[in-house]
């Protein structure tokens, strides 16, 4: 996992001489097994990051935090979870299903980046209470090798700060907020965590996209709608999304209003496997 609440707990936990291990960059899926597997069975203790938006995803049985979570389970490692900033059990309780329903019962810790570092001290002070024996798995030295190569890159990066904690949790809180309530103040958490990191936006976006996206049934990937004052901001969209190799169409060299128009605009959304409105948040509320 990428994200900067899980690369902070990851650095706080390094830093105060805990061995823990994070995978920052993408895992082939015949590496999956070798290297996440492993170390899942290599460590006493599992902590699970959740989200608002990560419990969605369980609805598919291969999705691969599913697999590290009934794998952590049938290893019956000390399963954490971490729940952050506005995620609640009730409300994601319906994903939880076969293996993972028992995590639902687990004793969890809440963390708010508000508050990170008393969260911090908690969870710390769990990991350090004397557990069971759990049963290690061995490492070989090849694979030991990656692993050190992963938790270095991860090390030699920059401390995650205040703002980029802040702009991840309005950005998730916000997503939440339109996805599953339509609820318009989702509209200005996402606001508010571009204009602390637009940068993140933008790439949790193409990620997002390309989740969701099938390139092979789409002849546009991505249909971008915006008005003219949004001129700016649809283009720096435009950019991070053409850089991901995604085919965006956009409303260029062509006269609103006419019929000729509005035929152009709705063979480009039948054509398009995703649809982005651009617009600032005062236009929606």
């Amino acid at each position: 996992m990428s994200s900067y609440i899980a690369r902070a707990i990851f650095q706080d936990l390094r830093a105060n001489g805990f061995d823990a291990f994070i995978d920052v960059e993408s895992i082939e899926s015949g590496e999956f097994d070798r290297i996440i597997l492993n170390q899942i069975g290599a460590r006493a203790h599992f902590l699970l990051i959740l989200t608002p938006g990560t419990a969605e995803r369980f609805v598919e049985p291969d999705d691969w935090l599913r697999r590290e979570i009934e794998y952590a389970i049938e290893r019956e490692r000390n399963i954490i979870p971490l729940l952050v900033n506005d995620f609640r059990f009730l409300d994601y309780a319906e994903y939880f299903t076969g293996k993972l329903a028992s995590v639902l019962d687990m004793e969890s810790i809440r963390i708010f980046h508000e508050y990170f570092d008393a969260a911090m001290e908690q969870l710390r002070g769990r990991l350090s209470t004397p557990q069971a024996d759990y049963p290690i798995a061995d490492v070989s030295p090849a694979l030991a090798h990656i692993v050190e190569q992963r938790i270095h890159t991860v090390l030699i990066a920059s401390q995650i700060t205040e703002k980029e904690l802040t702009a991840e949790a309005y950005f998730s809180r916000g997503l939440a907020r339109v996805l599953n309530d339509s609820d318009v103040r989702g509209l200005l958490d996402l606001y508010r965590a571009i204009q602390l990191d637009s940068e993140y936006v933008h790439a949790q976006i193409r990620r997002l996209i390309n989740a969701k996206l099938d390139r092979n049934s789409s002849v546009i990937h991505v249909f971008l709608s915006h008005s003219t004052e949004d001129l700016a901001m649809m283009k720096r969209i435009q950019d991070t999304l053409v850089a991901g190799d995604l085919h965006v169409w956009i409303a260029e060299n062509i006269e609103p209003g006419n019929e000729s128009w509005k035929r152009t605009i709705q063979n480009a959304i039948e054509q398009a496997g995703c649809m982005a409105v651009i617009g600032q948040v005062q236009k929606f509320l």
